[in-house]
């Protein structure tokens, strides 16, 4: 993988970010897109520090002449464009009599309609590289199960992987494959800001594996993912939650 090109939408923190790192580990220069200039410099820094190159995109990705142009900036750049991967989604949490239409908008946005705006930008570099990868973050949440308070959350991660599946049917053909990772319950800046942590153990009691993942476990997934290893394997979406779907009511009754 050395030598390739990868853009992480979501880079500036969290599970986005241990992506970017993992991939400057094995020699990907990175172009980070994050809503944050300050997050987005530390990224771009902890990237350099593993020998990578990285650009630092501050573009909020509901904006679709933002993302087209982060995404012709990086192919400027860098000559080319291998790796795509859309981590960043705007989240609020409200039962649906709450849900205002500025929040299910930016949600929306934020997840589905920069997925569908970074493929189409990306597709003729993805396609020129021979062996192009776009992998989805989306969330056992909306694909598998459902969250109170989080419908358009939901929605808008459910919409996106069967995009992710229509894409992958469609651009099998020209050597780019698309897939996705479930993330369970994991301690990401966004969960320790909405859930205790010593609750986040409780629950993860429950679990096949009993504990909370970490931005690690996703990456790994993506690693493989953008990986010679997964050359045949497109329109997949993998859970990555240490079987939390799997996990019955009552045993999470019982954990609270």
């Amino acid at each position: 993988m050395a030598g390739k090109v990868a853009l992480v939408t979501g880079g500036g923190r969290g599970m986005g970010r241990r992506v970017a790192e993992q991939l400057a580990d094995r020699g990907v220069n990175v172009s980070i897109l994050t809503r944050t200039q300050s997050s987005g410099e530390d990224a771009a820094a902890a990237v350099r520090s593993r020998g990578g190159l990285a650009q630092l995109h501050v573009v909020d990705v509901c904006d679709k002449a933002a993302v087209d142009a982060a995404v012709a900036d990086t192919i400027a750049t860098f000559g080319r464009l291998d790796i795509v991967v859309h981590s960043a989604a705007n989240v609020s949490y409200n039962p649906i009599d709450a849900i205002t239409g500025e929040e299910f908008d930016s949600c929306i946005r934020s997840i589905l309609y920069a997925g569908y705006w970074l493929i189409q930008a990306s597709i003729p570099a993805l396609e020129a590289s021979g062996a192009g990868r776009i992998v989805f973050i989306l969330s056992t949440n909306g694909p598998r199960v459902v969250v109170p308070g989080m419908a358009h959350y939901a929605a808008a991660k459910a919409g996106l992987n069967a995009f992710m599946r229509s894409a992958a049917l469609e651009l099998g053909p020209r050597g780019i494959t698309v897939n996705a990772i479930e993330p369970g319950l994991t301690a990401s800046d966004r969960m320790v800001e909405h859930l205790d942590p010593a609750v986040a153990d409780r629950i993860a009691r429950t679990f096949p594996i009993p504990r909370v993942g970490t931005p690690d476990d996703i990456a790994n997934a993506v690693m493989f993912l953008v990986s010679p290893a997964s050359s045949y394997i497109t329109g997949e979406s993998i859970a990555v939650d240490g079987g939390t779907a799997l996990a019955s009511p009552i045993q999470l009754g019982n954990a609270l």
